[in-house]
């Protein structure tokens, strides 16, 4: 699995599919993602989420997980959140915030395509 792709393929999707764009409306929020030792930001901004490579300042919040939970998610082997609740997924930020990524995410994936 290619992480770069895989973070490109969850905000392609994020700006195409209807009711990612509705939960998007009013979030604009920075997201930083440390998969083993890529690091990433899907900033959300004005109901566009586009992909930063590297790491980010000001994140709202933020997630850190091994390539292994983003593969076992992306493959359907596990949810976000039941990764997140069985430790899988360190994060910091808001709780609503968490938990509205957490969905966006399953969103995401679900929609993705080959699902």
């Amino acid at each position: 699995m290619d992480i770069e792709t895989t973070v490109e393929q969850i905000a392609s999707t994020a700006n195409k599919v209807p009711e990612m764009q509705a939960m998007l409306k009013g979030w604009d929020r920075i997201v930083a993602l440390e998969i083993d030792e890529a690091t990433y930001a899907l900033i959300s901004e004005a109901q566009e989420v586009r992909v930063q490579k590297g790491p980010v300042e000001n994140a709202d919040l933020s997630f850190k997980m091994a390539a292994e939970t983003l593969e076992a998610i992306v493959t359907g082997q596990t949810t976000p959140l039941a990764a997140k609740l069985g430790g899988k997924i360190a994060s910091t930020g808001r709780l609503t915030d968490i938990l509205k990524f957490v969905s966006l995410l399953k969103m995401a994936l679900d929609a993705a395509p080959g699902k």
